[in-house]
């Protein structure tokens, strides 16, 4: 077993050449390395035992003419919430999640401040 994360052989004790090893991760965790890795006959392995690491988004930002208000952490699950300077207002959705897409840690849409205009 790797810490926070699985593997398809976990109650094998001897690992035959041939055999292959899946890895997944826990929920909020990123793999890191190959998925699959295969015992070869010289009783290596094709790979480096890959690691499960915590999940984190980049800082979510600049949000240009608005501000970005939330916790320090960025970890997946975590949510920020977006508001715009006065005269400019939001486009888009009010608030920002930290998700798993793919095999990265990304903020789901980002919204926009844009300048209100006068109508006659």
């Amino acid at each position: 077993m790797i810490p926070n994360g699985h593997h398809t052989a976990e109650n094998v004790s001897l690992f035959v050449p041939g055999l292959s090893v899946t890895y997944t991760c826990e929920p909020g965790y990123l793999l890191v390395g190959e998925t699959t890795i295969r015992c070869l006959s010289s009783g290596d392995w094709s790979a480096v035992i890959p690691r499960c690491e915590e999940a984190q988004c980049d800082a979510p930002g600049p949000l240009l003419n608005g501000q970005i208000k939330g916790p320090a952490n960025r970890r997946v699950g975590v949510t920020v919430t977006f508001s715009c300077n006065e005269g400019y207002r939001l486009r888009g959705q009010p608030s920002s999640q930290c998700v798993i897409a793919g095999q990265k840690a990304l903020w789901t849409k980002m919204p926009k401040c844009e300048g209100r205009l006068c109508k006659l």
